[in-house]
């Protein structure tokens, strides 16, 4: 039986969590979100790029000339950063009756202006449609304002209509301005070379947006990043990590300061031979110590330890129910 009460005072000690030092704990806790983040990285990483591995590399270069975002918005991806000061997003896109390719990029534009191919069937856009200093590209591409002299002295510069030129690459693109923004749109994802392609496009809208900003009025624009929503399930769950880690830390420091305390008073109790429930009754026992046996007599101690087994103390215990 003492063995089993020694071996049941004994297990709780060790096996208890809160005997762990704090700093140990607090380490564990960094670890454990630092293996998080990386699992849940690489979980995004891969899901990121579903559907879309082909394009690694290209959306790699994408996103550092633009420093950018990657982030998924339903089944296309998106790479939204900023290319020289202007906001810009490039989405790729597999689904049907969606572009492959759309690019948007925030523009001083004051107003409204659709460049459009000739044998696409578009009911939207301007109700006028304007000519090119270009014979050519206007055969391949209609036009459409509803502001025309303003899209008239725009597109009169030489080097805004080489530009557009180079944006409206192919039959299946589609290029729009609006109040403070430009879109363009390719029916599928240009192959091969596609980062080159998009990083060129990327570079001529940049180039327009200078050319608007010289066109009156363009100075009460005012330009303003794309907004996203944001998924803040990451964040919440590594929040409630740390505040989880922190109380736990807080808890355990806590215990140990008790623990320290209840050690000092049993130390002190050890040293004064006095039970802490025993000094209340015990009138000026400060200052005083329970007898030690070599307080005792000498033959009266020799005498006693032969008469039972146990230690010689002043202390005695009793049962005093009976008197």
């Amino acid at each position: 039986m003492r063995a089993d009460c020694d071996m049941m005072r004994r297990n709780p000690g060790s096996l208890s969590f809160m005997n762990t030092h704090p700093l140990t704990i607090v380490l564990g806790i960094v670890a454990l979100v630092a293996a998080l983040g990386i699992v849940i990285s690489l979980i995004r990483a891969s899901a990121l790029m579903r559907g879309y591995e082909d394009l690694r590399n290209e959306v790699g270069a994408l996103s550092k000339k633009l420093k950018a975002d990657v982030f998924r918005d339903g089944d296309d991806l998106v790479v939204s950063g900023y290319h020289g000061k202007l906001p810009a997003v490039v989405r790729f896109s597999y689904a049907d009756n969606t572009p492959g390719l759309n690019i948007r990029m925030k523009a001083p534009s004051t107003f409204a202006l659709s460049i459009v191919p000739k044998t696409a069937q578009v009911s939207e856009g301007g109700r006028v449609a304007v000519r090119t200093a270009d014979e050519m590209f206007d055969a391949r591409f209609v036009t459409r304002t509803d502001q025309p002299t303003q899209a008239k002295m725009f597109l009169s510069g030489k080097q805004t209509l080489a530009q557009l030129q180079k944006l409206c690459c192919s039959s299946k693109t589609f290029l729009t301005m609006s109040n403070g923004n430009m879109e363009l749109s390719e029916l599928v994802i240009p192959s091969p070379y596609t980062d080159r392609h998009i990083s060129d496009h990327l570079d001529s809208l940049l180039r327009v947006a200078a050319a608007l900003g010289q066109m009156p009025g363009a100075d009460a624009v005012k330009i303003t990043a794309y907004q996203r929503e944001k998924n803040y399930v990451l964040r919440t769950s590594i929040a409630v990590l740390i505040i989880t880690g922190i109380l736990v830390v807080v808890s355990a420091i806590r215990d140990r300061q008790q623990e320290s305390a209840a050690s000092t008073a049993g130390a002190e109790v050890f040293n004064s031979g006095i039970a802490p429930k025993d000094e209340p009754r015990i009138a000026g026992a400060e200052g005083w110590r329970a007898a030690q046996a070599s307080d005792f007599d000498t033959a009266a101690v020799a005498w006693l330890s032969g008469q039972h087994r146990g230690e010689i103390s002043g202390r005695f215990e009793g049962m005093f129910a009976g008197l």
